[in-house]
């Protein structure tokens, strides 16, 4: 696995203290590459395998009440 650091974090809003920015990784399974990014900031999402596998894709914006996913 490749990618912006920490490799492991899916969001940068998770981080010690939160950050803002774009985020990418990239798990590779031979010749398989399975890519992921994520943003944080007034929006947030990601779209695509997180570190442990899971596929997935997320859509908020920060302090509304709808949110999608």
């Amino acid at each position: 696995m490749y990618g912006t650091a920490p490799v492991m974090m899916v969001m940068l809003d998770d981080a010690v203290p939160p950050r803002k920015g774009w985020k990418w990784s990239v798990i590779k399974l031979g010749w398989l590459r399975l890519p992921f990014i994520s943003y944080s900031g007034r929006v947030v999402f990601y779209a695509g395998w997180q570190p442990n596998g899971f596929f997935g894709y997320k859509f908020n914006i920060k302090n509304s009440a709808v949110q999608f996913w």
